[in-house]
């Protein structure tokens, strides 16, 4: 539906570079990435607010639009800042935008009736913006986006200012809206709650560049960058050096006491070999006895120091077993075992689990 060859552009100081990107029909893709990496000034390019420099091309629907003004692209947009008009109602505001598209009279007033009762909204149709509260605001903004004649929706940021259970209940609307109207959504967000909910890809970006695109499994899997490990919280994050044991591969990592600490790995990797290496919290498994009969390759003995119970409902366990790792179970594990700061236990991992990172 959408696709980006070669995209550059300039705003101030900002650069935007060499963006290629393709967005297939009913997909959700999610650009993630930490403030000031040009997520906002791609959407605006895309919109046709900034333009492209270069020999950069967009195409929606197989059409060239890289010079199309802003109201001829056919493309919705739901801003972080809201753009409602104070003086008119519910209906109103999303009776405006269906105008400027031409639509029927009776087809406008079915898809308004149809929104509003799917966004619970119905029962303040004849209601004015500053009557309603701050998650109502943001649903009558995407409601108003999701009816239009176009197929494609893209979002910054909307619930930047919208509470913890207001903002999932939004994220499963806009999932469910998805299907109903049949569109696809671009959805730029620095909340990896936010991506994991919604995303069937996510493309991350770094100082004005799309560095890797994929989907939630193929980056957790292997997130290859440093940088993409830390945005996706893998926190144990180690500098090693390849030597060989047995004729198996191992990382051999030194902690700040030059303590050095043997994982078995796999990968292409050489001897002697600089690396860091990264492994999942959610890939250990913590036992009070060591595994020996389950295939993992990797079991250190080591002591809880810091047990941290997390509002999602899991247990963040850090051990130190010559590393300081960081490990997340369930809270029925944790019972089980009945776990306390200063307990010895085994931290399990496949070799599998290390990842390699550049």
């Amino acid at each position: 539906m959408l696709k980006l060859l070669n995209v550059s552009t300039t705003v101030g100081n900002f650069k935007l570079e060499n963006i290629n990107l393709e967005v297939k029909e009913g997909e959700i893709l999610v650009i993630l990435g930490l403030s000031g990496a040009g997520k906002t000034t791609l959407l605006k390019t895309i919109l046709g607010i900034y333009r492209v420099r270069g020999n950069g091309k967009i195409y929606f629907n197989g059409k060239d639009i890289t010079h199309y003004p802003i109201n001829k692209r056919g493309i919705a947009f739901v801003p972080q800042s809201l753009v409602l008009y104070p003086n008119k109602t519910i209906y109103e505001n999303i009776d405006c935008a269906l105008k400027l598209q031409k639509v029927g009279k009776k087809i406008r007033e079915k898809r308004i009736n149809d929104i509003l009762k799917f966004m619970q909204l119905d029962y303040k149709r004849d209601s004015y913006p500053d009557e309603l509260s701050g998650g109502e605001k943001q649903k009558l903004s995407i409601a108003r986006a999701f009816v239009l004649n176009s197929p494609l929706i893209i979002m910054d940021e909307p619930l930047t200012n919208i509470d913890l259970p207001k903002r999932m209940e939004i994220l499963r609307l806009i999932k469910e809206l998805r299907k109903k109207f049949n569109k696809t959504v671009i959805y730029v967000t620095h909340q990896l709650s936010e991506a994991s909910c919604l995303a069937t890809k996510i493309a991350i970006m770094r100082e004005g560049k799309i560095v890797r695109v994929g989907t939630i499994s193929d980056l957790l899997r292997d997130p290859q960058k440093i940088f993409i490990a830390e945005l996706l919280n893998f926190e144990n994050i180690f500098q090693g050096r390849i030597i060989e044991k047995n004729d198996r591969k191992i990382a051999e990592i030194t902690n700040k006491n030059g303590k050095k600490v043997h994982v078995q790995l796999v990968g292409s990797v050489e001897k002697n070999e600089e690396v860091t290496v990264t492994i999942r919290p959610e890939d250990v498994i913590v036992s009070t006895k060591p595994l020996d009969s389950v295939s993992a390759r990797n079991c250190l003995k080591g002591k809880i120091i810091e047990i941290i119970e997390t509002l999602e409902g899991t247990i963040k366990i850090k051990i130190d077993c010559g590393i300081i790792l960081t490990v997340l179970i369930t809270r029925s594990s944790y019972e089980e075992l009945q776990l306390k700061e200063g307990t010895e236990v085994y931290a399990v991992f496949k070799a599998t689990a290390i990842k390699i990172v550049t």
